[in-house]
């Protein structure tokens, strides 16, 4: 018969006190997993886990999990420098605590630091913004940005953030600044109005159309005798 007829805690063996990897065996639970007993396990990270007596004698389970995480600590990730682990999770990925380069701190989980998604508290991207408003005050005066030509800056809404401009067709349109440098704004509407045109399947000869009717602000109007 052997140790068929024994119950399940006399067939057990004594794991406590026994290193498995980095998990230390220290008492079993009263509970069974799949006819194996189940034992409560202290990894050198300081946290605790149950695992299966047979995946510890088998080698399968070696730790909490942190084997597969890498230590990050000391490592620096654009402005930020990893001090510790936490014991928390975000969807099943390990947290660090963080230091920012100005002074603040933060929590960051594995993946966004390895692949750069995360490099600061957030400061970096206030600096990026105080730099792009700082060029936008930049007199532009004279600098031509697409059909639009700067006139001067004017005050509006509480800012200075903004250019009157002169368009090609002769229209002169208050932008916002950031819109002009990075090329949201090219016209005063004329532009988006001829590229409408142009997809309304209707045959144009471009080479037709005299200039003037180009610098017109009636375009819509005047156009529609050149279209064939």
């Amino acid at each position: 018969m052997g140790n068929k007829g024994l119950k399940l805690s006399q067939r057990r063996k004594d794991l406590s006190g026994c290193e498995f990897g980095r998990l230390t065996a220290l008492y079993s639970l009263p509970e069974v997993k799949r006819h194996c007993a189940v034992w409560v396990c202290m990894c050198r990270c300081g946290k605790e886990k149950r695992v299966r007596s047979t995946d510890l004698q088998q080698g399968r389970t070696k730790s909490c999990g942190c084997l597969a995480s890498p230590s990050l600590v000391g490592k620096r990730f654009g402005r930020l420098v990893v001090e510790r682990r936490t014991k928390t999770r975000r969807n099943k990925a390990v947290l660090w605590k963080c230091k920012c380069d100005c002074g603040k701190y933060t929590v960051v989980d594995t993946g966004h630091l390895n692949n750069g998604h995360t490099s600061s508290c957030g400061c970096f991207r206030k600096d990026q913004r105080r730099a792009s408003m700082k060029k936008n005050l930049i007199d532009k005066t004279g600098q031509k940005f697409g059909r639009l030509t700067v006139v001067g800056r004017v005050f509006k809404n509480g800012t200075y953030n903004y250019f009157s401009c002169r368009c090609d067709c002769g229209e002169i349109v208050t932008v916002w600044a950031s819109s002009l440098t990075q090329g949201h704004t090219v016209s005063c509407g004329c532009f988006q109005h001829f590229c409408r045109l142009s997809h309304t399947k209707v045959l144009m000869k471009a080479d037709c159309i005299p200039i003037e009717l180009l610098k017109t602000a009636k375009l819509h109007s005047k156009i529609s005798k050149y279209l064939i």
